[in-house]
């Protein structure tokens, strides 16, 4: 038992973690909740990996122990400092993961808006911060049997834990399901011993864990209830006098309590009003800092994909091991890594960019750069991408080396400080897409990367295969790896920790129909697969879906699928008929993308209409600085074929966009012409 002041030196060690960032708040909550009963914490802090995307001050690898030492703990980590010299940059690439917590039967259409409509505007808005955004919905989180044998509120608490401080309930006239609490409940929650005789609903003991319980520390939770004239018709389902006493008692606990709650009536005024707040909360978290200068923004870009793409990978050692023999063996200087579309080759690069920082982070004399074709308008241009280079090796190395602007004198630059690398320094470039490069001035025949370099000179770039820059390479003698398609071992942690992190389940048969599907051996087309599924919150509906998902037999049938799943939900409002057409057909056609203006002008909808339905469909849309575009060559193939976009209609799309630019571009010069007579009569 601890004792009194003890009790109060360990609050205010686990605060300050807290504050200082090295800890989430869920750990600090259950710290916190074991106190008030002074009891040891149930459950330790689990080994907390600091990401080096996000600081560049602590250690790769930390273990919050018990309170005696966790002063000590903090002043390690202050201590223990450094500053990279590497590209990393002190970004804020952060996650934000929302609980959903509502009755089911009533709230299906709630939380579908929530789903479709909130949270795609909510992600964009994050990844713009560099922030990953994701939710738990448990509709079909929780299967049968883990129903059958109590596992109910221990699934839903510590979904609630992960999540932690972002809270959203949803409250109707429906009070739900009542769950047994047991004695190991208890034990790891323990504020349940004070609601074990009551026959509390699961929604209310959520809405007690997730912002009830530590209402001055739940900022970030907002609960939502329904006006009582709705008619649903599950409201009152099988409802008995007790229960309606008891959600009276908890609304009333709500509008006292001091936590934030809206009314709405309706799911898509609830869909605006979740919008609206959670903007101000992630606006209000994370602002956009002002202050870095362009090589910085750019690089945040470029550490965006990879915070994405390390979310869910399962990482197969045998190839991060082939690429560390390459640079630590290899009398090559030159290492090409191919696969198929969609087969994981950026995801492999940026786990071993992460793999890599965490271990060797603070060697000085290790240099690495590296650039992610497609995560920005820039990074298309092989001579940005050189330009952005020698701006890394300035800072890297303490130089203040004017940057040409000519092309021929940029590449002689680039391969001029490529030659910097001494005896002491070690360099290693990564170029993720080589392959996708405009081919402006000849930059697919990668005559601008020498083939004879420094030993300590290592240069990797990945490519789909069968494609002519592969062919270039090969006959430049440039080793070569070959990534491999997914195993069903890798497919099915990758099934487990994706369906983890959005607090979902699959029934063993449901798993096994994904997991042995050949399709699934492409990343990408699991991953789509996956994501689709979680728009679906039926659970009923989910074996009917999963089998129709699977008759598309590659990922540009999967495509197609989605694309008619888009219509279809687009076609609740007439207005927007055949919007999913329209604008797809605009983008397969223009080949760096078109902004959200563009396609309103040529669409005659209205920008906010616009950006509703794309916002809508970034699943399989990109925004680079503003450039709505697909994001895989092989949406556009499915565009094409869904929609039969022949030559005949391909000349007409091009004849469309180029009047619409000749008018723009001629309207613009107007402009600027009387612009100018107007500065001369003044």
């Amino acid at each position: 038992m601890f004792d009194s002041e003890q009790i109060a030196h360990e609050l205010t060690a686990i605060e300050e973690l807290f504050n200082l960032g090295f800890i989430q708040q869920y750990q600090y909550f259950q710290r916190a909740q074991a106190l008030r009963y002074a009891l040891p914490c149930p459950i330790s802090f689990s080994k907390c990996t600091i990401n080096p995307f996000i600081s560049n001050s602590a250690s790769s690898s930390l273990v919050v122990c018990s309170f005696p030492l966790v002063r000590t703990f903090i002043s390690s980590i202050s201590s223990n400092s450094s500053n990279s010299s590497n590209s990393f940059i002190n970004s804020k690439s952060h996650q934000v993961k929302v609980f959903i917590s509502s009755t089911f039967r009533d709230m299906q259409n709630e939380r579908d808006a929530l789903i479709k409509h909130s949270f795609p505007k909510l992600k964009y808005l994050c990844e713009s911060r560099g922030v990953i955004f994701s939710e738990v919905d448990l509709r079909w989180g929780i299967t049968a049997e883990q129903s059958e044998t109590g596992q109910v509120v221990d699934i839903c608490l510590s979904q609630i834990d992960k999540c932690r401080p972002y809270f959203i309930a949803i409250i109707g006239n429906r009070y739900g399901y009542i769950p047994e609490i047991t004695s190991e409940m208890i034990d790891k929650f323990n504020f349940l011993r004070d609601y074990v005789n009551k026959n509390l609903s699961i929604t209310e003991l959520e809405i007690i864990y997730g912002a009830l319980l530590f209402t001055e520390k739940a900022n970030n939770a907002l609960i939502f209830i329904r006006d009582d004239k709705s008619n649903n018709e599950f409201e009152n389902e099988n409802a008995n006098q007790e229960d309606l006493e008891k959600l009276i008692n908890l609304k009333n606990r709500i509008k006292t309590s001091g936590i934030k709650f809206y009314n709405f009536s309706n799911p898509e005024q609830l869909a605006q009003l979740v919008l609206e707040q959670m903007t101000k909360i992630i606006e209000q978290q994370y602002p956009i800092d002002e202050l870095f200068d362009p090589f910085e923004v750019e690089t945040l870009k470029h550490n965006n994909i990879i915070f994405q793409s390390i979310q869910n990978y399962v990482t197969d050692y045998d190839e991060l091991n082939k690429i560390q023999l390459f640079l630590e063996n290899s009398e090559k200087n030159h290492l090409m890594i191919t696969g198929e579309a969609g087969s994981g080759k950026t995801c492999l690069i940026s786990n071993w960019l992460y793999w890599y920082y965490s271990n060797y982070k603070n060697d000085q004399n290790q240099l690495i750069y590296y650039h992610f074709v497609g995560c920005s308008s820039e990074s298309r241009n092989h001579l940005k991408l050189m330009i952005r280079f020698l701006e890394f090796m300035n800072k890297s190395l303490g130089l203040q080396k004017e940057i040409e602007k000519s092309k021929h004198e940029i590449i002689r630059s680039f391969k001029r400080a490529i030659k910097l690398i001494t005896e002491n320094n070690k360099l290693i470039i990564i170029i993720d897409g080589i392959d996708k490069l405009e081919n402006n001035d000849r930059a697919n025949e990668i005559d601008w990367i020498n083939d004879k370099l420094n030993k300590n000179v290592k240069i990797i770039v990945t490519l789909n295969k069968d494609t002519r820059t592969e062919m270039i390479l090969e006959n430049r003698k440039w080793l070569k790896m070959q990534i491999k398609t997914l195993e069903k071992e890798r497919k099915k942690k990758i099934i487990e920790i994706y369906l983890k992190m959005v607090g979902k389940n699959l029934t063993k048969e449901q798993f096994e129909m994904i997991v042995n599907a050949n399709q699934t051996q492409n990343a990408i087309y699991l991953r789509l697969l996956i994501d689709e599924l979680r728009t679906h919150g039926i659970y009923e509906q989910i074996t009917m879906k999963i089998k129709d998902y699977l008759n598309a037999c590659s990922t540009v049938e999967l495509f197609e699928k989605i694309l008619m799943r888009y219509e279809k939900d687009c076609r609740f409002n007439r207005k927007y008929k055949n919007s999913v057409k329209k604008i797809m057909k605009l983008i397969f056609i223009a080949n760096v993308g078109l902004t959200e203006k563009e396609i309103a002008q040529l669409t005659r909808w209205s920008l906010i209409e616009v950006t509703t339905i794309i916002t809508d469909m970034q699943q399989i849309l990109i925004n680079v600085d503003g450039l709505i575009n697909v994001f895989q060559i092989d949406l556009k193939l499915a565009i094409a074929k869904l929609y039969k976009i022949d030559e005949f209609k391909k000349m007409k799309l091009h004849n469309k966009l180029a009047n619409f630019f000749i008018i723009k571009e001629n309207r613009n010069q107007n402009q600027n012409e009387n612009e100018n007579e107007n500065e001369n009569e003044n």
